[in-house]
This record gives structure tokens, C-alpha cells and sequence, in this order.
């Protein structure tokens, strides 16, 4: 009797160690498909893997820590560069968004690059012009935070800085509050 329970034991250890093997060769597999798929995409497809948009199949995690890791090239930086760090902030994720920028900005990314995606289309906004235009407080903290040029002019917007953009807002737009922005414009050093 007991060499049948030890026989039968065997067969459990056997079992558990097989497996485990091919759960784990299963795992291996994944992660060499996952590496690959990431290797393929293009860094602003990373980017948008990474705050959890795009309908990506990767889980948005692991695109941030592949792009950590193995996407800050100077290429990749420049890539980037093309839509700016206005195109970044436009993404929905609140909290990823100005992650990956700030982490795009300490690999060099500039501040005050201007969207090229739109310069295309005629228009000449720094990412601190985009800011006023959304009267977005909190966009224009992190801008000037990482830099941000306060006296960067726009042609399309009759060459205003962004203070004088938001003080011209609020004077054609009686209902918006610009307030904030303002305040946040006038007072920074």
C-alpha cells in the first residue's frame, strides 16, 4: 500500500513539475510576444499605450515600462517631438498624461515646441497658448513648472504671448473666467 502512495506522489510531483513548465514556457512566450509587438509600434503609439488610449491590446502598464526602459532614444524624443508636449497633454488620461510628459521633457523633449500637427494646418501654438486656450490652470502650472516661455508670441493669435491671449479671451468672452489663468500668467517668475 505504501509503495502505491509513494508511486502516486511521483506521478503528482511529475505532473506539478510539467505543468509548471509549460505554464511557464506559456509565460515566456507571452512576454516575447508582447516585447515584440512593443518593438514594433512607433514611440507616440507607445506614448498612447501608455495613459491607456488608443484601444491598444497591451496592457498600459507595460507599454510605460517598456518605453522607460527601452524607447528614450534621441530618435525616439524626436518622434515625439513632431506633435509636442501640447500633444501629450491633450490626451485624456488626467494623471498619465503629465506623467509621460514630464518624462518626455527630462529625456529633452522641449516645453515649448510647437505642435507640428497643427503648425500643418496653420496655426502656430506653443503648448502654453494651447493651455490658455483650454483655461486650463492646471496644464499651465506643470508648463511653466517645466520652463515654459511666457514671452512666446503666436502669429496666429496676432502675435499675443499667452497672458495677453488670455486677457484678449476674456475681454471677446464675458462668460469665461479666465481668472486663474491669468493670475497664474501675470504672477509667475
Amino acid at each position: 500500500m505504501a509503495a502505491l502512495e509513494f508511486g502516486g506522489n511521483v506521478i503528482k510531483r511529475k505532473f506539478i513539475m510539467w505543468g509548471g513548465l509549460i505554464l511557464s514556457s506559456l509565460f515566456v512566450l507571452f512576454l516575447a510576444l508582447m516585447t515584440y509587438s512593443m518593438s514594433k509600434m512607433t514611440t507616440m503609439d507607445l506614448v498612447f499605450c501608455s495613459s491607456g488610449e488608443g484601444g491598444f491590446y497591451v496592457n498600459g502598464r507595460i507599454c510605460e515600462l517598456y518605453m522607460g526602459e527601452f524607447r528614450a532614444t534621441d530618435e525616439d524624443v524626436e518622434e515625439v517631438s513632431y506633435g509636442g508636449v501640447d500633444l501629450i497633454l491633450n490626451m485624456t488620461n488626467e494623471n498619465k498624461k503629465y506623467q509621460i510628459a514630464e518624462f518626455f521633457i527630462s529625456k529633452g523633449l522641449d516645453v515649448n515646441g510647437i505642435n507640428k500637427y497643427q503648425e500643418d494646418l496653420g496655426y502656430d501654438l506653443a503648448p502654453l497658448h494651447v493651455a490658455v486656450l483650454f483655461n486650463d490652470p492646471r496644464r499651465v502650472t506643470f508648463l511653466l513648472k517645466h520652463g515654459a516661455n511666457l514671452k512666446i508670441r503666436s502669429k496666429f493669435y496676432n502675435d499675443y504671448t499667452p497672458l495677453e491671449l488670455a486677457i484678449q479671451l476674456q475681454k471677446e468672452q464675458q462668460n469665461l473666467d479666465m481668472g486663474s489663468v491669468i493670475n497664474m500668467l501675470s504672477s509667475y517668475k
